[in-house]
């Protein structure tokens, strides 16, 4: 990660001079509880999105397995250094909350000293930058995983204090309009998914006649895991589905691919193109795609086979319909598991061929304005998340705000004299 930087009292420092770095929590299953006294929230690698966190779907621990150190404090970046999917390695969140909270074994706590203001540090693993480092770390391996060692030697441009916070401030003032349209977008899009949802509403729930239960019309299977202890069983050619790559699209191709071997010792297995799939449960639980391609899928995926009897379309948009019930179905807390079992005792309605598809052409006419509309906003959103890319390498560039010569530069002996961490 080599750069230029200005010519003003700016140096480059690798991570280990510039934080602590952390293990997160090693436990067993025995360790874990329920919310309660005695018990420690645990964030998870899912637990990062957007460089946010999510504070859905923790898993609680005793107490006695985390350490004083292994807590969060606030301006730690918490990092996901192990997951199964290679997009999650990597990904970052500043922790600005006030709980009592941890991180789990696959991710770290980098904790910033007082060398670096700890909005400076979190928004440098923002930076595009930061994430063609990972990617290029990555690269080859089927292991995802990022090893302490990768931490410590990412370089760091470290401008003079005073400049930092000069920065920041500047970044927060110009991110904070981004985000207000953003918002604004995304409200739209919500109106949007509830103008589908009555769309689905009026088809639907004015259907009348016979209701049979989903398998005694259509074969449904789920996937499976290989064991990645082996990785030859992630070298091979064959699409392998997660529940994350499921986003009401046609999957072409994945982030992972299975040999012939993997299939062969695990319950993962081919599915044929034209397939619906539906996640039952994790993040995107309910989020359904179709298959371009033969592909296998993970076992958080079900797989609805293609019927001469039914137009998957139909299935997909009465799924959709349905997503409520499913849920309210679903077992768990915070984050419902849909089994199988419940997909396949859903009620579907039995109806002839042409009718399926004069159903799917009224409720597509329907959604065409919402789809255009739709695609401008994604369109929009994208812009925004570029726009905040290009301001963080101007700052992390020394372009974004005035430098002044006479600022103190950042030097490693200082840390002899500030105590404590950066505000």
């Amino acid at each position: 990660m080599n750069a230029q930087f200005p010519k003003y009292q700016w140096n480059s420092f690798p991570l280990h001079c510039l934080s602590l770095i952390v293990k997160g929590v090693t436990y067993a299953k025995e360790d874990i509880g329920v919310s309660g006294k005695g018990y420690i929230p645990i964030l998870r690698a899912n637990n990062i999105q957007n460089d946010e966190f999510d504070f859905h779907n923790l898993v609680w621990v005793c107490k006695e397995r985390i350490s004083k150190e292994q807590l969060l404090c606030l301006g730690d970046v918490v990092v996901a250094t192990s997951s199964g999917s290679k997009h999650l390695v990597g990904k970052t969140a500043s922790f600005r909350e006030q709980q009592k909270i941890s991180c789990g074994a696959f991710c770290a706590i980098l904790r910033p000293n007082s060398l670096i203001n700890n909005l400076f540090f979190k928004y440098f693993f923002q930076t595009q930058s930061y994430r063609n480092h990972i990617s290029s770390l990555s690269k080859g391996s089927n292991i995802n995983n990022l090893k302490n060692a990768d931490l410590a030697n990412i370089q760091i441009p470290v401008p003079p204090l005073a400049e930092q916070k000069r920065i920041v401030k500047k970044i927060e003032e110009l991110f904070a309009v981004i985000d207000r349209t953003v918002k604004s977008l995304n409200d739209t899009e919500e109106q949007l998914a509830q103008y589908r949802q009555s769309v689905l509403q009026n088809v639907f729930g004015s259907i009348a006649g016979e209701f049979v239960p989903l398998k005694t019309v259509l074969k449904t299977s789920s996937g499976g895991t290989p064991s990645r202890r082996n990785p030859s069983f992630y070298q091979g050619s064959i699409p392998w589905v997660k529940s994350g790559e499921l986003d009401y699209n046609v999957i072409q191709d994945t982030e992972e691919h299975l040999s012939q071997e993997a299939l062969e010792h695990s319950s993962a297995k081919i599915f044929p193109p034209g397939s619906l799939l539906i996640a039952l449960y994790g993040a995107t639980i309910g989020k359904m795609a179709f298959l371009g391609v033969p592909a296998a899928t993970n076992q958080a995926v079900c797989c609805i086979f293609p019927s001469s009897a039914y137009d998957m379309s139909f299935i997909f948009y009465f799924l959709r319909f349905k997503h409520k019930y499913l849920m309210f179905q679903g077992k768990g807390g915070a984050q419902k598991n849909i089994s199988q079992e419940i997909l396949k005792s859903l009620l579907i309605p039995h109806i002839n061929l042409p009718e399926q598809k004069a159903i799917v052409a009224k409720i597509e006419t329907a959604f065409a304005a919402a789809d255009k509309a739709e695609k401008a906003i994604s369109a929009a959103l994208e812009q925004a998340k570029q726009l905040k890319q290009s301001i963080l390498k101007r700052a992390f560039e020394g372009k974004l705000v005035p430098q002044d010569p006479n600022d103190e530069p950042v030097d490693l002996s200082q840390l002899n004299t500030h105590k404590g961490k950066s505000k």
